[in-house]
């Protein structure tokens, strides 16, 4: 399971002045010109956790030869 937060506060564009906060829906954007795919975005991130996975066993077979 995993929890994917992403802030709608510049998700897609930019305001000025006050920018009152509203509910968004599933690929709503505030200009409304670009798409929020989730589906994409979990497929990011589930490649930057493998990616992160093999370099830190990288490392710690690295660190592991140097004390042996």
């Amino acid at each position: 399971m995993m929890l994917l937060h992403v802030s709608t506060a510049y998700v897609c564009g930019e305001g000025t002045g006050l920018i009152m906060e509203k509910p968004f829906c599933m690929g709503e954007s505030l200009k409304g010109t670009c798409k929020l795919d989730i589906e994409v975005e979990k497929k990011l991130v589930d490649e930057k956790m493998n990616q992160l996975r093999t370099q830190e066993v990288a490392l710690a077979m690295k660190d592991f030869g140097l004390k042996r």
